[in-house]
């Protein structure tokens, strides 16, 4: 059987980001003194969301464009370009396009998806 390489790149990224989503949740209801319980519901996030796009050639991450309602403050863009970037080099991403949307909460930058095409 021949599987599609895009279609197992992007399983495979969106198994790392939910496992990724949920390990800061779980690690503080426990040390709360908590149950992570079977199931993570996610809560609403809050803050301005972002559209990273990316090009990927020999493991180097470009970001070729940031979309958004309200553009991004220089350190917005940094910081944007740096989570897209480890989350790529995470995924094992090493060629090909990449589509990440990332929400900017007082808690942190959230990734709310990511869409990966190689090009090779």
């Amino acid at each position: 059987m021949n599987h599609d390489p895009d279609l197992n790149d992007q399983r495979e990224l969106s198994r790392l980001l939910r496992e990724l989503s949920t390990v800061e949740p779980s690690a503080e209801r426990l040390a709360d003194g908590g149950h992570p319980g079977p199931y993570h519901v996610p809560e609403p996030l809050d803050g301005p969301g972002y559209e990273v796009e990316t090009l990927t050639e020999a493991g180097m991450h470009t970001v070729v464009g940031i979309a958004a309602d309200t553009p991004p403050s220089e350190e917005e863009r940094v910081l944007l370009r740096s989570v897209v970037r480890a989350l790529l080099d995470l995924a094992g991403h090493d060629e090909g396009t990449a589509h990440t949307r990332v929400v900017l909460t007082p808690r942190g930058p959230q990734i709310t998806s990511c869409r990966v095409a190689r090009t090779s």
